[in-house]
């Protein structure tokens, strides 16, 4: 299988399993409705575009020839900003959704932990990315 399909594979398979697994654990510990389900995917399909798009970014702008600190800054700043704006996403989805709780959902603690874990994905996903080219 040649590196394009098997990121296309990767990717679907990936986000889609991210997708499957928290509505596995929210199931057990609640139950699980169609608008959990619906925010779900709608968060799984912003990661695959917004990763999608990242490595769009890194492809058009060349960043493979960077020297290495150079790499490492960028694709921490990115990863910041895709972090930041993944939050964002969360909560538009839950607005969409009608599941925003505002004193919840923006209190600083969530906004963290919602920060923090978008930055590890994105992280995991541009550590397995670099991988996967070199």
């Amino acid at each position: 299988m040649n590196k394009y399909k098997l990121y296309w594979l990767l990717q679907i398979f990936g986000w889609l399993s991210f997708a499957l697994v928290n509505l596995f654990f929210v199931s057990m510990a609640r139950g699980i409705t169609p608008i959990q389900i619906g925010a779900y995917i709608s968060l799984a399909i912003f990661y695959f575009v917004s990763t999608h798009f990242f490595r769009y970014l890194i492809k058009n702008k060349s960043w493979l020839e960077f020297p290495i600190a150079k790499l490492i800054s960028h694709v921490l700043i990115a990863v910041l900003i895709l972090g930041v704006l993944n939050t964002i996403s969360q909560i538009l989805i839950n607005w969409i959704f009608g599941t925003l709780h505002v004193p919840q959902d923006f209190s600083p603690l969530v906004i963290i932990v919602n920060l923090f874990t978008s930055f590890l994905y994105y992280s995991l996903w541009a550590l397995l990315y670099f991988l996967f080219i070199f």
